[in-house]
């Protein structure tokens, strides 16, 4: 990601590890991702030549992320602000680079969160150095199943199954459902615990996607009045709360699966394809003949020549994960895009943009397209 952004400025960009890193740790990998995304961009950012270098060291289960450039650098007197919100330090050779001045300020809400510890120094007119700390222990225990390539799947083996999204935001539902229903689900939806209650005692869904914090009935008030009445289909649980908030619902067994907001298509579709015992099938081959997730080769798929325009709530989902900054889901929906043969030039600019983290862009770019 950021070697195409430091090659767009003509930087260098350069990776060293210092010491072997484990296998797999346990870590927040969403929050740990959205640190190092704010510090690099910043760093390629405010770099006008010169180089960037991401070093990473591993001792007794601590990580050390060091950011570093030779950039234009902070002066002393700033360096005691410059994490607080919308701070932007002003001068000739800052006053044109784009930025709200939060990049900082949540990277170091995000290290606390992880019981990190992040530091900042800087020499004016040298350069500057972020040094992130952090306690990943390593996972000791057989490694999970690895989730399948979602940007490979076409559809499932055998009968249609039936499914409800039950979520009081509207962009949580409209991705869940632009995901899926390509896939060849039936999918509903409902915005409250009362309506998904109602649509279940009229209708027959094989797995229900509950959300946990909605106002009225929450996710597990609902749950325990679907098991009461008799529901025995598969229930997963979708919270963006630590499931150390939930332990005691947890332990009530009223659910099959608990996956954690925001939501990362492939492990939802491990977690689904593992509720509902699915065999997945990947994008058909050049013969036209859909290939099983088992198959060992893998044929990448062909864009079309010429594309529709995408619907409004295409438009719509891929704005929304775009305006909170998720852009592993970002890049998963245009990869949904180009299997539906969406506008091919108006899709290479937005991966383009996607390519180099600009979601500023890829917004305007949507809403210019409609």
């Amino acid at each position: 990601m950021f070697t195409l952004q430091a090659q767009a400025k003509q930087l260098a960009f350069h990776y060293q590890c210092d010491h072997p890193l484990p296998t797999c740790v346990t870590t927040d990998g969403q929050r740990l991702r959205q640190i190092l995304i704010n510090l690099l961009s910043n760093a390629v950012k405010y770099t006008r030549e010169g180089e960037v270098r991401l070093r990473i060291s591993y001792r007794n289960e601590v990580a050390r992320f060091l950011i570093e450039d030779s950039g234009i650098g902070i002066r002393p007197a700033d360096l005691d602000r410059i994490f607080n919100p919308f701070e932007r330090l002003r001068d000739e050779q800052t006053a044109t680079v784009p930025g709200t001045g939060l990049g900082l300020t949540i990277s170091r809400l995000l290290c606390n969160l992880l019981g990190g510890d992040l530091q900042l120094q800087s020499v004016y007119g040298v350069g500057s150095c972020c040094t992130l700390s952090l306690m990943l222990p390593i996972w000791r225990q057989p490694l999970p199943i690895t989730p399948p390539d979602s940007t490979r799947i076409s559809g499932y083996a055998g009968e249609r199954r039936r499914l409800l999204v039950v979520d009081d935001v509207a962009a949580h539902r409209r991705l869940v459902c632009d995901t899926l229903t390509p896939l060849g689900f039936e999918v509903s939806e409902a915005h409250q615990g009362s309506l998904a209650l109602r649509l279940v005692a009229e209708h027959s869904f094989d797995l229900i996607l509950l959300d946990i914090r909605m106002p009225g009935l929450d996710g597990w008030q609902v749950a325990a009045a679907l098991r009461a009445a008799g529901y025995a289909g598969r229930l997963l649980m979708l919270s963006g709360d630590a499931i150390e908030d939930h332990r005691e619902a947890l332990q009530q067994q009223l659910h099959d699966g608990y996956l954690s907001k925001p939501l990362q298509i492939p492990l939802l579709l491990t977690e689904m394809g593992r509720l509902l015992q699915l065999q997945w099938q990947e994008v058909s081959d050049q013969r036209g003949e859909a290939v099983p997730t088992e198959a060992g080769e893998r044929v990448p798929p062909v864009a079309p020549a010429s594309g529709r325009p995408p619907t409004s709530s295409e438009r719509e989902a891929l704005l929304a994960v775009a305006s909170i900054g998720y852009l592993d889901a970002v890049r998963q929906q245009l990869t949904q895009w180009q299997l539906r043969g969406i506008d091919p030039p108006l899709l290479t600019q937005l991966e383009q943009a996607a390519a180099q983290c600009d979601l500023i862009t890829l917004q305007q770019l949507l809403e210019s397209s409609t």
